[in-house]
């Protein structure tokens, strides 16, 4: 209720089914989800994030977005709803496969944790990403124009982001690129415009002892 003091406590939730991730994620109560087996989102399971959550998604196991829209943070001017996504070990995988440029996972603030993001077609576009320590996004997607579409775009100490193939712009920026030390961010050839890093009008590149190749 309005006026109370928020409550602290993380809930533990785990989920082994599309159905059981969209009601831990849109949940308000703050909870870390653990999933344990292999889950794909699909049209009908569109997902309005509901609390600052993290998920953390088991060794060997993969979530593949294939819908538009597939997670949404909703965010205003106040506060952004956060979202962590982080791996168990070897092998925790997110996927992005979604077509006609469907934004798998979108607005909102997204930090990424010790986990493999492929992404072979649609658009990866949170408001504020931040690719930490041992996360690797690979971008594979030929087709895809702004595969990786991103206003505040942060890649830490451990993160890399590869830039294999895209169409067009492989990394939009509506703000800042930061690449701190021990980050890096490899940009390799496009199939359309070939722009590895499109900054938009007044946004920047900021290099604190990161890496940026291309």
């Amino acid at each position: 209720q309005a006026g109370e003091p928020a409550d602290s406590t993380t809930v533990s939730i785990s989920v082994i089914d599309a159905a059981a991730l969209k009601n831990a994620l849109e949940s308000d109560t703050i909870s870390t989800i653990y999933m344990t087996a292999d889950i794909t989102l699909t049209e009908e399971v569109k997902i309005t994030v509901g609390a600052d959550h993290t998920l953390s998604i088991a060794a060997g196991k993969t979530l593949t977005c294939t819908v538009k829209y597939g997670i949404y943070l909703p965010s205003n001017h106040d506060s952004d709803i956060s979202l962590t996504i982080q791996g168990e070990g070897e092998g925790s995988k997110l996927v992005i496969n979604a077509d006609n440029d469907g934004r798998a996972i979108t607005n909102g603030t997204l930090t990424l944790n010790n986990i493999t993001v492929d992404i072979t077609s649609g658009i990866f576009d949170p408001t504020n990403l931040t690719v930490g320590s041992g996360a690797t996004i690979n971008v594979d997607a030929a087709d895809q124009t702004y595969p990786l579409s991103i206003s505040n775009l942060t890649v830490d100490d451990g993160g890399t982001i590869n830039i294999n193939t895209f169409k067009g712009n492989g990394i939009n920026i509506g703000y800042t690129l930061t690449i701190n030390s021990g980050g890096t961010v490899k940009v390799g050839n496009g199939t359309g415009d070939n722009r590895g890093v499109n900054i938009r009008a007044n946004a920047s590149i900021v290099l604190n002892g990161g890496t940026l190749e291309g």
